[in-house]
Protein backbone atom coordinates (compact mmCIF):
# COMPACT_ATOMS: atom_id res chain seq x y z
CA UNK A 1 0.00 0.00 0.00
CA UNK A 2 3.05 2.68 0.79
CA UNK A 3 4.76 1.41 -2.44
CA UNK A 4 1.38 1.96 -3.88
CA UNK A 5 0.58 5.60 -2.54
CA UNK A 6 4.28 6.70 -3.62
CA UNK A 7 3.68 5.70 -7.41
CA UNK A 8 0.61 7.72 -7.44
CA UNK A 9 2.42 10.73 -6.10
CA UNK A 10 5.12 10.58 -8.21
CA UNK A 11 2.44 10.34 -11.16
CA UNK A 12 0.93 13.58 -10.00
CA UNK A 13 3.91 15.37 -9.46
CA UNK A 14 4.73 14.24 -13.34
CA UNK A 15 1.36 15.15 -14.47
CA UNK A 16 1.64 18.90 -12.83
CA UNK A 17 5.36 19.37 -14.55
CA UNK A 18 4.42 18.06 -17.65
CA UNK A 19 1.09 20.84 -17.43
CA UNK A 20 3.46 23.47 -16.28
CA UNK A 21 5.83 23.11 -19.34
CA UNK A 22 3.32 23.01 -21.54
CA UNK A 23 1.69 25.86 -19.99
CA UNK A 24 5.17 27.72 -20.65
CA UNK A 25 5.34 26.41 -24.05
CA UNK A 26 1.94 27.31 -24.98
CA UNK A 27 2.90 31.05 -23.83
CA UNK A 28 6.27 30.96 -25.66
CA UNK A 29 4.18 30.13 -29.15
CA UNK A 30 1.55 33.04 -28.47
CA UNK A 31 4.32 35.57 -28.13
CA UNK A 32 6.46 34.20 -30.94
CA UNK A 33 4.21 36.17 -33.43
CA UNK A 34 6.55 36.53 -36.71
CA UNK A 35 8.15 34.00 -39.12
CA UNK A 36 11.37 34.47 -39.71
CA UNK A 37 12.51 32.87 -43.58
CA UNK A 38 16.58 33.16 -44.08
CA UNK A 39 17.65 32.47 -48.10
CA UNK A 40 21.43 32.91 -47.95
CA UNK A 41 21.80 37.30 -47.55
CA UNK A 42 17.93 37.84 -47.72
CA UNK A 43 15.45 37.35 -44.72
CA UNK A 44 11.97 37.99 -44.97
CA UNK A 45 9.88 38.43 -41.49
CA UNK A 46 6.84 38.04 -41.81
CA UNK A 47 3.47 39.06 -39.43
CA UNK A 48 -0.66 39.19 -39.20
CA UNK A 49 -1.91 42.19 -41.09
CA UNK A 50 -5.21 41.59 -41.53
CA UNK A 51 -7.79 39.05 -40.80
CA UNK A 52 -6.67 37.45 -44.49
CA UNK A 53 -3.39 38.35 -44.60
CA UNK A 54 0.25 38.48 -43.66
CA UNK A 55 2.78 40.93 -44.45
CA UNK A 56 6.37 40.59 -45.26
CA UNK A 57 9.19 42.81 -45.13
CA UNK A 58 12.29 41.61 -46.60
CA UNK A 59 16.16 42.94 -45.80
CA UNK A 60 18.50 42.27 -48.69
CA UNK A 61 21.50 43.72 -50.21
CA UNK A 62 20.48 46.91 -52.86
CA UNK A 63 21.77 49.62 -54.77
CA UNK A 64 24.94 50.18 -55.73
CA UNK A 65 26.31 49.91 -52.92
CA UNK A 66 24.61 46.70 -52.26
CA UNK A 67 23.75 47.69 -48.59
CA UNK A 68 21.74 46.02 -46.39
CA UNK A 69 18.00 47.28 -46.29
CA UNK A 70 14.56 47.31 -46.35
CA UNK A 71 14.37 45.82 -50.17
CA UNK A 72 10.81 44.57 -50.58
CA UNK A 73 7.47 44.79 -48.93
CA UNK A 74 4.64 42.40 -49.57
CA UNK A 75 1.83 40.55 -48.61
CA UNK A 76 0.20 37.05 -48.62
CA UNK A 77 -2.70 34.75 -47.66
CA UNK A 78 -2.34 34.16 -43.83
CA UNK A 79 -0.34 30.89 -43.33
CA UNK A 80 -0.22 28.94 -40.22
CA UNK A 81 2.79 26.40 -40.57
CA UNK A 82 5.83 27.49 -42.66
CA UNK A 83 8.34 25.85 -44.82
CA UNK A 84 10.91 26.85 -46.83
CA UNK A 85 9.12 25.23 -49.43
CA UNK A 86 5.79 26.44 -48.38
CA UNK A 87 7.12 30.35 -48.73
CA UNK A 88 8.23 30.04 -51.67
CA UNK A 89 4.94 28.74 -52.64
CA UNK A 90 3.13 31.72 -51.25
CA UNK A 91 1.25 33.82 -53.67
CA UNK A 92 2.34 37.61 -53.06
CA UNK A 93 0.84 40.62 -54.07
CA UNK A 94 3.75 43.33 -53.80
CA UNK A 95 3.17 46.58 -51.90
CA UNK A 96 6.89 48.05 -52.61
CA UNK A 97 10.32 47.18 -54.38
CA UNK A 98 12.51 49.72 -52.90
CA UNK A 99 14.38 51.51 -55.43
CA UNK A 100 16.05 53.84 -53.21
CA UNK A 101 17.28 54.31 -48.92
CA UNK A 102 15.04 53.94 -46.61
CA UNK A 103 17.95 54.97 -44.06
CA UNK A 104 19.52 58.04 -46.04
CA UNK A 105 22.62 58.94 -47.39
CA UNK A 106 25.08 61.76 -46.37
CA UNK A 107 26.47 64.72 -48.17
CA UNK A 108 29.67 64.80 -46.30
CA UNK A 109 33.42 66.32 -45.75
CA UNK A 110 36.83 64.90 -44.67
CA UNK A 111 38.27 67.98 -43.05
CA UNK A 112 36.28 70.96 -41.29
CA UNK A 113 37.75 73.49 -43.46
CA UNK A 114 35.48 74.08 -46.75
CA UNK A 115 36.20 72.25 -49.66
CA UNK A 116 36.56 73.24 -53.63
CA UNK A 117 34.56 69.55 -54.55
CA UNK A 118 30.70 69.68 -55.58
CA UNK A 119 28.71 68.71 -52.29
CA UNK A 120 26.80 65.41 -53.52
CA UNK A 121 25.28 62.47 -51.56
CA UNK A 122 27.47 59.37 -50.86
CA UNK A 123 26.17 56.46 -49.21
CA UNK A 124 22.62 54.97 -48.76
CA UNK A 125 21.66 54.25 -52.64
CA UNK A 126 24.18 56.64 -54.20
CA UNK A 127 26.60 56.17 -56.35
CA UNK A 128 29.17 58.03 -58.53
CA UNK A 129 27.53 58.42 -62.14
CA UNK A 130 25.46 55.09 -60.99
CA UNK A 131 28.33 53.22 -61.88
CA UNK A 132 30.71 53.85 -58.67
CA UNK A 133 30.27 52.83 -55.55
CA UNK A 134 30.24 55.33 -52.32
CA UNK A 135 29.96 52.91 -49.48
CA UNK A 136 30.70 49.22 -48.44
CA UNK A 137 28.70 47.22 -46.34
CA UNK A 138 31.43 46.31 -43.99
CA UNK A 139 29.60 43.10 -41.86
CA UNK A 140 25.94 42.43 -40.72
CA UNK A 141 24.48 40.47 -38.72
CA UNK A 142 21.15 38.85 -37.76
CA UNK A 143 19.78 37.72 -34.16
CA UNK A 144 16.39 35.97 -33.79
CA UNK A 145 15.37 36.45 -29.96
CA UNK A 146 18.56 37.75 -29.00
CA UNK A 147 20.64 34.35 -30.38
CA UNK A 148 22.26 33.78 -33.54
CA UNK A 149 20.25 31.20 -35.32
CA UNK A 150 21.19 29.54 -38.97
CA UNK A 151 17.60 27.85 -39.25
CA UNK A 152 15.62 28.54 -42.40
CA UNK A 153 12.78 28.77 -41.39
CA UNK A 154 11.74 30.07 -37.38
CA UNK A 155 9.32 31.04 -35.44
CA UNK A 156 9.95 34.24 -33.36
CA UNK A 157 8.73 37.62 -31.33
CA UNK A 158 11.89 39.80 -32.29
CA UNK A 159 14.61 40.49 -34.69
CA UNK A 160 17.53 42.15 -34.50
CA UNK A 161 19.36 43.02 -38.22
CA UNK A 162 22.74 45.13 -37.23
CA UNK A 163 24.55 46.40 -40.30
CA UNK A 164 28.19 48.19 -40.44
CA UNK A 165 28.78 50.32 -43.60
CA UNK A 166 31.82 52.15 -44.14
CA UNK A 167 31.04 55.56 -46.09
CA UNK A 168 33.51 57.80 -48.79
CA UNK A 169 33.42 61.86 -47.97
CA UNK A 170 32.10 63.90 -51.28
CA UNK A 171 35.79 65.13 -51.45
CA UNK A 172 37.73 61.58 -51.07
CA UNK A 173 35.65 59.96 -53.94
CA UNK A 174 38.68 59.82 -56.03
CA UNK A 175 40.88 58.58 -53.30
CA UNK A 176 37.88 56.17 -52.22
CA UNK A 177 39.11 56.89 -48.89
CA UNK A 178 36.00 55.74 -46.44
CA UNK A 179 36.06 58.80 -43.65
CA UNK A 180 32.81 57.35 -41.80
CA UNK A 181 31.11 54.24 -40.45
CA UNK A 182 27.55 53.82 -39.74
CA UNK A 183 25.75 51.08 -37.39
CA UNK A 184 22.27 50.68 -38.56
CA UNK A 185 20.45 48.53 -36.17
CA UNK A 186 17.07 47.39 -37.07
CA UNK A 187 14.74 45.90 -34.19
CA UNK A 188 11.81 44.33 -35.87
CA UNK A 189 8.46 42.53 -33.92
CA UNK A 190 4.99 42.26 -35.10
CA UNK A 191 4.50 46.19 -34.08
CA UNK A 192 7.12 48.05 -35.64
CA UNK A 193 10.40 48.86 -36.88
CA UNK A 194 12.40 50.47 -34.68
CA UNK A 195 15.88 52.09 -36.11
CA UNK A 196 19.01 53.05 -34.22
CA UNK A 197 21.78 54.89 -36.31
CA UNK A 198 25.39 55.49 -34.76
CA UNK A 199 27.45 57.22 -36.81
CA UNK A 200 31.25 57.37 -35.90
CA UNK A 201 33.58 59.58 -37.43
CA UNK A 202 36.86 57.59 -39.47
CA UNK A 203 38.54 61.11 -39.62
CA UNK A 204 37.75 64.90 -38.69
CA UNK A 205 34.40 65.12 -40.80
CA UNK A 206 31.73 67.49 -41.51
CA UNK A 207 28.19 66.47 -41.69
CA UNK A 208 26.85 69.20 -44.48
CA UNK A 209 23.03 67.73 -44.85
CA UNK A 210 21.52 64.48 -43.58
CA UNK A 211 17.69 63.13 -43.40
CA UNK A 212 18.06 59.59 -42.03
CA UNK A 213 15.19 58.42 -41.83
CA UNK A 214 12.96 58.82 -45.29
CA UNK A 215 9.85 56.80 -46.30
CA UNK A 216 9.61 55.12 -50.55
CA UNK A 217 6.32 56.52 -51.52
CA UNK A 218 5.58 54.65 -54.52
CA UNK A 219 2.62 52.90 -52.40
CA UNK A 220 1.31 55.67 -50.94
CA UNK A 221 -0.84 58.59 -52.34
CA UNK A 222 -1.54 61.12 -49.24
CA UNK A 223 0.62 62.33 -46.23
CA UNK A 224 -0.31 64.21 -43.11
CA UNK A 225 2.46 65.62 -40.80
CA UNK A 226 2.04 65.53 -37.36
CA UNK A 227 1.18 69.07 -36.55
CA UNK A 228 -0.75 70.07 -39.53
CA UNK A 229 -4.22 70.21 -38.46
CA UNK A 230 -5.12 67.34 -40.21
CA UNK A 231 -3.84 68.50 -43.31
CA UNK A 232 -3.67 66.34 -45.91
CA UNK A 233 -0.89 66.69 -49.03
CA UNK A 234 -0.56 64.46 -52.25
CA UNK A 235 2.74 62.10 -51.43
CA UNK A 236 4.06 63.45 -54.86
CA UNK A 237 3.99 66.70 -54.21
CA UNK A 238 6.38 69.02 -52.30
CA UNK A 239 4.96 69.50 -48.63
CA UNK A 240 6.26 70.85 -45.77
CA UNK A 241 5.92 69.74 -42.28
CA UNK A 242 5.36 72.36 -39.76
CA UNK A 243 8.78 74.38 -38.59
CA UNK A 244 10.80 71.83 -36.11
CA UNK A 245 9.57 72.14 -32.37
CA UNK A 246 11.00 70.25 -29.90
CA UNK A 247 6.90 70.03 -27.99
CA UNK A 248 5.84 68.41 -31.42
CA UNK A 249 5.99 64.69 -31.98
CA UNK A 250 7.76 64.36 -35.10
CA UNK A 251 5.90 62.12 -36.78
CA UNK A 252 4.11 61.90 -40.67
CA UNK A 253 1.44 59.53 -41.82
CA UNK A 254 1.47 58.00 -45.47
CA UNK A 255 -2.05 56.22 -46.75
CA UNK A 256 -2.93 54.47 -50.36
CA UNK A 257 -5.19 55.88 -52.23
CA UNK A 258 -7.81 53.17 -51.19
CA UNK A 259 -7.01 53.80 -47.44
CA UNK A 260 -6.00 50.31 -47.03
CA UNK A 261 -2.23 50.46 -46.51
CA UNK A 262 -1.07 53.11 -43.51
CA UNK A 263 2.67 54.06 -42.85
CA UNK A 264 3.59 55.58 -40.06
CA UNK A 265 7.49 57.07 -39.59
CA UNK A 266 8.75 58.46 -36.66
CA UNK A 267 11.61 60.31 -35.80
CA UNK A 268 12.98 60.68 -31.93
CA UNK A 269 12.99 64.14 -31.02
CA UNK A 270 14.13 63.38 -27.49
CA UNK A 271 17.52 60.95 -28.62
CA UNK A 272 20.31 62.47 -29.91
CA UNK A 273 20.45 63.94 -33.46
CA UNK A 274 16.59 63.98 -33.27
CA UNK A 275 16.21 66.85 -31.35
CA UNK A 276 16.89 69.74 -34.12
CA UNK A 277 19.88 70.90 -32.81
CA UNK A 278 21.57 71.00 -36.12
CA UNK A 279 18.23 71.95 -38.25
CA UNK A 280 17.85 75.60 -39.25
CA UNK A 281 15.19 77.58 -37.50
CA UNK A 282 13.30 78.00 -40.50
CA UNK A 283 13.29 74.55 -41.53
CA UNK A 284 10.09 72.18 -41.04
CA UNK A 285 11.23 68.95 -39.34
CA UNK A 286 10.11 66.67 -42.05
CA UNK A 287 9.23 67.28 -45.92
CA UNK A 288 8.31 65.46 -49.46
CA UNK A 289 9.55 65.96 -52.71
CA UNK A 290 7.82 65.61 -56.06
CA UNK A 291 9.53 62.40 -57.12
CA UNK A 292 7.63 61.11 -53.82
CA UNK A 293 10.21 60.36 -51.33
CA UNK A 294 9.30 61.74 -47.74
CA UNK A 295 12.40 62.96 -45.42
CA UNK A 296 12.77 63.68 -41.83
CA UNK A 297 15.86 66.78 -41.18
CA UNK A 298 18.26 65.46 -39.09
CA UNK A 299 21.17 67.89 -40.01
CA UNK A 300 20.26 70.99 -42.57
CA UNK A 301 21.29 74.93 -42.11
CA UNK A 302 23.85 74.13 -39.85
CA UNK A 303 26.69 72.23 -39.67
CA UNK A 304 27.48 68.86 -37.66
CA UNK A 305 31.59 68.35 -36.67
CA UNK A 306 32.68 65.21 -35.64
CA UNK A 307 35.93 64.60 -34.54
CA UNK A 308 37.92 61.36 -35.56
CA UNK A 309 36.67 58.40 -33.26
CA UNK A 310 34.15 60.55 -32.24
CA UNK A 311 29.76 59.61 -32.33
CA UNK A 312 26.32 60.59 -32.62
CA UNK A 313 23.19 59.03 -33.55
CA UNK A 314 19.53 59.28 -33.56
CA UNK A 315 16.30 57.03 -33.28
CA UNK A 316 13.53 56.26 -35.17
CA UNK A 317 10.81 53.79 -35.83
CA UNK A 318 8.38 52.38 -39.16
CA UNK A 319 5.13 51.31 -38.57
CA UNK A 320 3.04 49.71 -41.51
CA UNK A 321 -0.12 48.46 -40.95
CA UNK A 322 -3.63 47.58 -42.59
CA UNK A 323 -6.81 50.16 -42.05
CA UNK A 324 -9.24 47.72 -40.56
CA UNK A 325 -11.76 50.77 -40.69
CA UNK A 326 -12.08 50.65 -44.14
CA UNK A 327 -14.16 47.59 -44.54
Amino acid sequence: MKALKIIILITIAISLLSACSSRDTDEDDINKDIWVIQDKDKFSIGYRYNEEEDIWIQFAKRGINELMQISNISTSPIQENMTIDTFNKLVKEELIDSCTDWVGPYMVRKGQEKSTYKPQFTGGWHGVDDKDETAKMIDYSVKIDGDVNNNNVQKASNVTITVKNNIQGYNTLESKEEILQETVIYNINSKDIQVEVSIKALDDIVIERYYGLQTQNSLYKGIRYEGSDDTKFDSYETSDSPLKNVDCINKFTLDSEDGMHILEAYLNNEYGLGNGEYVDESSPYAFTLSYGKSYFNIVNGKELFIKKGETAGWKGRYIFRYNNDIN
